[in-house]
C-alpha cells in the first residue's frame, strides 16, 4: 500500500445528510477511509432509506477492495441509533436486571441481526463500563451492572450474539468510565483518580467478552493516573492503557478511539494534534466527527510523521492489516431480508426482557397490586429528555400515565419538573394529598434532590409509589414508607413491563444490578 493509503485506512469518518455526499464517496473511491460511523440524527430515517445508503456507501469502494466499514451506536435503550422502525430495546441495564446470558445473546443476535439488514457491519457495543454512583448520569441504563464478572458474562453472550450475524462487535468504554469522576467527556475531560487496584476492576469487566471474540475495542476519553502516562493524558491518547488493552488482556483485534470531537480532547481544530497523539499511542481505527477540511489536514499530519520517520512504516503496516482483516471479516455478513427489523419476534424477546428485569425493592404498605381501578390516582412523570449527548430517550420514552390508563386505571397525569423549585412542589403536593394514591417517576433522583424531596413530602400526606425510572440509585434517597421499583430504563418495553407488575399482570422478577443501600 502507498503511504495515503496506510494513513487513509485509519479514518472512519461522519457526514450530515440521508445521502452520500460527493466528498465522503471521493475519500472513500480514494482510500483515505476505511468507513462511516452514522448517526440517528444526522443520516438516519428509516430501514429503506438507511439500506439504500449504505448500499451507495458500498458502490464507492474501489473493486477488489473489501467492504467498507459501516458503524452506528446501537446499543439498545437509552442509545438507540436506528429510530424509528427498528426494535425498541429495554437496554443493558435491564438486561442484568434480567440476569440472563441467554437473553443476552438473543437480544445481541437480534440487534445484529437487524443491522445487517440495512447494510451496517459494525455496532459500537456493547458497553462493558461498571456503573457507579459517581458515574451513574452519564452511563446512565447503558451499562451491564456494578460486578466486573457478571458484567463481563453478560457482555460476552451479547458480543457472541451480535457477530454471529457476521457485524462486528465493540466492547467499550476501556479501561473503563464508571472509575470516572468529573464532567462528562462530550463537554470536558473526567478523570478516574481510583487506585490501581480498584481500576484492575473496572479493566477486568472487558476480559470476558475480549475472550469472545469481540473484533474491536473502543478507548475512553478519560484519564486514568494509575494505569497511564499522567494527569493531563487521555486514555485513548495513552501508550500505556493502550498497551494494558493488549498486553494483559491479550486483545488482538483493532482498537478504535471514542469520537474524536468530545469536548475532552479540546476544540474541533486540535483534530491533527490529537489524530497524532492517538496514532502513537497505538490506536488504529481514529472516529473523526468532523469538517472534511479536517481530516484531510489530519492526514496530511500524519503522512508528515511517517516522512520524517517519526512515525514507523512496520506501525502502519501492521495497524492497517488489522483493519483490513477486519473489513474482509465484514464480507462474510449475509444481509437478511428488511423484514427482520422490528419484526414481531424482536419484539416478544424485548419484551420478555422487560418483564424479567423489573424489580420491586419493597411494598411496606402493600399497595399492590392495584386492584381498585376506580381510585383516584395521580401520577407523575419527568418529561423525557436526554441527560447526555449519548442517548435518545427523550425520543423513546413511554408514559406511566398512557399505560396505566391503557389498563383501566383512571389517573391524572402531571408532569414533574427535573429540577422543582420550592414554589412548583408546593404546587404538585395540592392534587398528590387530594388524591387517595400517588405514582412518581424519578430520573436520577440521587444526584437531583429535589425530585426525592417530593417524593418525602407525597408520602406524609398519601399513600406513595417510587418508580427508579433510570439508574437504581435513586432507591437510595426513597423514604422507607414507599413503595419503590425500579425499570432501569425509561423506554417503552420497560415502562409497560412496569405497570403490567404494577397491577398484578406479572411478578416483579428483576434483580438489581447495583449495590444499593440507604434508608430503605
Amino acid at each position: 500500500m502507498r503511504l495515503e493509503t496506510l494513513i487513509g485506512v485509519r479514518f472512519l469518518v461522519a457526514f450530515e445528510g440521508r445521502q452520500a455526499p460527493r466528498e465522503v464517496l471521493e475519500l472513500i473511491a480514494g482510500r483515505r477511509t476505511s468507513g462511516v460511523i452514522l448517526y440517528r440524527g444526522r443520516n438516519i430515517a428509516s430501514p429503506v432509506q438507511l439500506r439504500r445508503l449504505t448500499a451507495t456507501l458500498q458502490a464507492a469502494v474501489p473493486a477488489g477492495d473489501p467492504p467498507l466499514l459501516v458503524g452506528v451506536d446501537q446499543e439498545g435503550g437509552q442509545l438507540e441509533a436506528l429510530g424509528e422502525g427498528a426494535t425498541a430495546w429495554p437496554g443493558n441495564l435491564a438486561l442484568a436486571a434480567a440476569a440472563s446470558t441467554r437473553l443476552a445473546r438473543a437480544v445481541g443476535r437480534a440487534i445484529g441481526l437487524e443491522l445487517a439488514a440495512m447494510g451496517v457491519n459494525v455496532v459500537f457495543a456493547p458497553a462493558c463500563d461498571l456503573l457507579s454512583p459517581s458515574a451513574a448520569t452519564v452511563l446512565g441504563t447503558r451499562t451491564l451492572g456494578d460486578h466486573p464478572a457478571r458484567v463481563g458474562a453478560l457482555a460476552a453472550a451479547m458480543v457472541r450474539g451480535i457477530q454471529s450475524t457476521g457485524v462486528a462487535a465493540t466492547v467499550k468504554h476501556v479501561p473503563g468510565h464508571g472509575a470516572a469522576v468529573g464532567p462528562d467527556p462530550h463537554v470536558a475531560l473526567p478523570h478516574a483518580p481510583a487506585p490501581a487496584s480498584v481500576l484492575a476492576d473496572h479493566l477486568a469487566a472487558f476480559a470476558e467478552p475480549v475472550r469472545a471474540g469481540a473484533r474491536l475495542a473502543m478507548l475512553s476519553h478519560l484519564v486514568v493516573p494509575a494505569l497511564g502516562l499522567d494527569h493531563a493524558t487521555p486514555a485513548s491518547l495513552d501508550p500505556l492503557v493502550v498497551g494494558a488493552l493488549r498486553d494483559e488482556l491479550d486483545f488482538r483485534g483493532v482498537t478504535i478511539t471514542d469520537a474524536l470531537d468530545m469536548g475532552a480532547l479540546g476544540p474541533h481544530e486540535a483534530l491533527p494534534d490529537n489524530v497524532v497523539a492517538a496514532v502513537h499511542a497505538g490506536e488504529d481505527l481514529l472516529l473523526t466527527v468532523h469538517s472534511f477540511d479536517l481530516v484531510q489536514a489530519a492526514q496530511e499530519r500524519l503522512g508528515e510523521e511517517a516522512r520524517d520517520g517519526r512515525l514507523g512504516e512496520a506501525s502502519l503496516r501492521s495497524s492497517a492489516q488489522r483493519i483490513l482483516r477486519l473489513r474482509r471479516a465484514a464480507a462474510r455478513m449475509a444481509a437478511p431480508p428488511l423484514g427482520i427489523v422490528g419484526a414481531p419476534e424482536h419484539a416478544a424477546l424485548a419484551r420478555e426482557v422487560a418483564v424479567r428485569a423489573v424489580a420491586l425493592l419493597r411494598d411496606p404498605r402493600r399497595l399492590l397490586p392495584l386492584s381498585h381501578p376506580g381510585v383516584p390516582v395521580v401520577v407523575l412523570q419527568p418529561r423525557p429528555r436526554n441527560l447526555t449527548p449519548a442517548e435518545t430517550s427523550q425520543a423513546s420514552s413511554g408514559s406511566l400515565a398512557a399505560a396505566l390508563s391503557q389498563r383501566g386505571i383512571p389517573v391524572t397525569a402531571l408532569e414533574l419538573p427535573f429540577e422543582p423549585t420550592p414554589e412548583e412542589t408546593a404546587q404538585l403536593l395540592v392534587p398528590i394529598r387530594a388524591a387517595q394514591l400517588a405514582i412518581i417517576g424519578t430520573l436520577e433522583a440521587a444526584t437531583h434532590p429535589a425530585q426525592a424531596r417530593l417524593v418525602e413530602l407525597a408520602a406524609r400526606h398519601t399513600p406513595t409509589i417510587a418508580v427508579a425510572l433510570r439508574t437504581p440509585y435513586d432507591l437510595e434517597v426513597y423514604p422507607p414508607s414507599v413503595t419503590a421499583a425500579a425499570t432501569f430504563g425509561p423506554q417503552r418495553p420497560n415502562i409497560d413491563a412496569l405497570v403490567d407488575a404494577l397491577t398484578g399482570r406479572i411478578r416483579f422478577r428483576g434483580q438489581l444490578p447495583v449495590l444499593v443501600g440507604g434508608p430503605g
